[in-house]
């Protein structure tokens, strides 16, 4: 008989009509513990924990099953979550499915914690809840909901909708009475539309624990519907993994089973079932291929246990080998020593050779360095020069000493002499190969002095001339100082470094010859040149912008009046008379008659000396001034005035032309 249990097939048997839910299909369901496959290993057992409790679905039909490896499910076939074969029938206990959570009872040690119920559509917040017995709502989660029996049992509801709950914590229920609805309410992220119903107990020996609900849902469901089951409450388990217990018209039955087992013992594996009995499978291999260790298998593990058995460690240059702490332990070498300090002992593939040794040996002489060689160990003293003349070197007790000595030595430079030592040191005095040319590059090698010529800048000790320069060994002259100062009438010279300008030096003089014009005369006397001062610095007092003087405010006061000047020539004044046109009307001028100078001979350019004879034409002030007939009067006195000054400085002959 197939070990799904048929309630149709019950009531038949006991004379009972064909007993349907309200979808019109009858209830079947597989026994507790016959999990999807693949989804873990289910906890086998009739026990039914609460068998007064009332269905916690209010309404048939409801289909207890897997949602993860369901239909839709994260591990189930493709589809959705109301796939029609997630709403039928037989049941499917997923009490202790694959999960994290620490489950004592059990196979695995954890497992899922209770039972995942959908309701009879995937309709969400439409399905009520209700009590499973009379007793207290203890506590109220986010999708939660915990009711404490009055029998002691702690129920647990989850992914109840929190919006449309009917009790609150604390409350008092009675059996049946609604709770609230079942949703897919799962905190931040929503699940499948079911209830997780579970029940917590205490279990002896184990504590209080999360049991399984399925057989007492199971029976509460047949309560719900109005079916008997004969087989509720038959406790069918012979406790035999190698047969598949069933129940039918309340008879048990104990089918053998051919799958893997286990025997109890761990040192044997592949077990399987034969003829409903656990047949143990082949030893568990336990051999590490030491000889040095004896293996068996102890609990499941292999233990390799140190033995003292006699063994070879495959060197023939060793004898009486045996095992030691798990492994082959070499025996006494071969003796091979021929006594003899520089050969060299050895055994190879169990025979001795003693070929000479290269290397040192040691005579126990710290002060010898000691040296193998075919005819045996030689010994050296050993060397503590420090190539140091200067210094006694010996050995004592294996430890160099040098002493500091005194006397002559040679440092090894042939450009120095008189070498000798001072605080271990040799020490010379460095030849002197200076030629006291600056010319040259002085140097000593192998003890020959050399002068090479240089080039660049020197000093050939004339202080009057400048970029001296090395050539040749020689330090040759460079150009001759400037001490040109732009004067003709100065001769120029340069001692001892310094200029000197010899010569009749005057000071520069300057005079205004009127408020337009300056005459200025230079270091030589030379002159005078001309300068005209503009409108806004008129000429006076010798420069442009000047304080003006008494003649340049009698020029601007009678330039049309008759003026006796007494005090112009030496004789006092005269009748002499200068008539000059000055384009305005013809005003005429006083002249002193000593001074020699008349209106005929000013105005006819006439050369005229000191004494007033006649000189030869175009000399005299004619060469200081430039003619100007359209000057005033006034003007013309001035200029007639300045010119006879000159003349009496230079005592010269000069022609003046106006």
């Amino acid at each position: 008989m197939s070990a799904r249990l048929s309630v149709a097939l019950v009531l038949l048997s006991v004379g009972c009509s064909w007993a349907a839910t309200a979808s019109g299909a009858p209830f079947t369901y597989e026994p507790a513990g016959e999990l999807v496959a693949g989804s873990g290993k289910g906890l086998k057992t009739t026990k039914i924990y609460a068998p007064s409790m009332r269905y916690p679905i209010m309404n048939a039909p409801s289909y207890p099953n897997s949602q993860v490896w369901g239909v839709g499910g994260s591990q189930g076939p493709t589809g959705g979550q109301c796939d029609v074969k997630n709403f039928s029938y037989p049941w499917h206990d997923n009490y202790c499915e694959t999960r994290t959570w620490s489950m004592p009872l059990c196979p695995a040690g954890k497992g899922h914690q209770g039972q995942d119920i959908r309701p009879a559509t995937c309709e969400n917040k439409k399905h009520p809840t209700a009590a499973t017995e009379d007793g207290t709502i203890t506590s109220i989660g986010t999708y939660s909901v915990y009711l404490k029996g009055a029998s002691g049992t702690t129920y647990r509801y989850l992914h109840m909708d929190p919006a449309t709950l009917t009790v609150k914590t604390g409350q008092k229920v009675s059996k049946g009475q609604k709770l609230g609805l079942v949703s897919n309410a799962f905190g931040g992220t929503p699940t499948t539309v079911h209830l997780h119903f579970d029940i917590e107990q205490f279990v002896a020996g184990v504590g209080t624990v999360f049991v399984s609900p399925y057989n007492s849902l199971v029976q509460s469901y047949t309560n719900l519907i109005g079916v008997t089951d004969p087989c509720a409450g038959k406790d069918c388990d012979d406790s035999n993994v190698c047969t598949k217990d069933s129940c039918s018209a309340g008879t048990c039955s104990h089918t053998p089973v051919s799958s893997p087992c286990d025997d109890g013992n761990a040192c044997t594996l592949n077990d399987a079932c034969q003829n409903g009995k656990c047949a143990a499978g082949g030893e568990k291999p336990c051999d590490d291929g030491k000889l040095c260790t004896t293996d068996s298998c102890n609990a499941g593990k292999c233990v390799f246990a140190a033995n003292t058995k006699v063994c070879d460690d495959t060197n023939l240059c060793t004898g009486g080998d045996a095992c030691a702490n798990g492994a082959c332990q070499s025996g006494k070498a071969k003796a091979c020593s021929d006594g003899v300090a520089c050969t060299q002992d050895l055994c190879e593939k169990g025979i001795c050779k003693n070929p000479p040794l290269a290397g040192t040996c040691d005579d126990k002489d710290p002060c010898t360095a000691d040296t193998c060689t075919a005819s045996g160990c030689q010994h050296q003293a050993q060397g503590c020069d420090d190539a140091n003349p200067c210094t006694q070197d010996a050995c004592s007790g294996a430890v160099c000493t040098h002493k500091d000595i005194s006397g002559l030595c040679d440092d090894g430079n042939a450009c120095t002499s008189g070498d000798t030592c001072v605080k271990a040191s040799c020490v010379g005095i460095s030849s002197n190969c200076d030629d006291d040319n600056a010319c040259t590059a002085d140097a000593c090698q192998n003890g020959a002095c050399s002068n090479d010529p240089t080039a660049g800048a020197c000093d050939d000790g004339d202080a009057c001339s400048e970029g001296d320069y090395c050539a040749l060994g020689l330090c040759l002259s460079g150009v001759a100082k400037d001490c040109d100062d732009g004067l003709d009438c100065t001769v120029d010279t340069c001692g001892d470094g310094q200029c000197v300008h010899a010569g009749d030096i005057q000071p520069v003089e300057k005079v205004c010859q009127s408020k337009e014009l300056l005459e200025v005369y230079d270091e030589c006397g030379a002159g005078p040149t001309l300068q005209e001062c503009p409108p806004d610095k008129p000429c006076g007092s010798g420069q442009c912008g000047g304080k003006p003087d008494p003649l340049a405010k009698a020029d601007a006061a009678g330039s049309s009046a008759d003026d006796t000047k007494g005090t112009i020539g030496d004789g006092g004044a005269s009748a002499d008379t200068l008539s000059a046109s000055d384009g305005q009307g013809g005003a005429t001028t006083d002249l002193d008659a000593a001074s020699g100078l008349s209106a005929d001979s000013i105005g006819n350019s006439t050369s005229v000396g000191a004494s007033g004879a006649a000189g030869p034409a175009s000399s005299g002030c004619s060469s200081r001034r430039a003619a100007a007939p359209d000057w005033l009067t006034v003007a013309a006195l001035v200029a007639i005035l300045a010119c006879q000054r000159w003349r009496h400085r230079r005592n010269n002959v000069e022609t003046l032309t106006i």
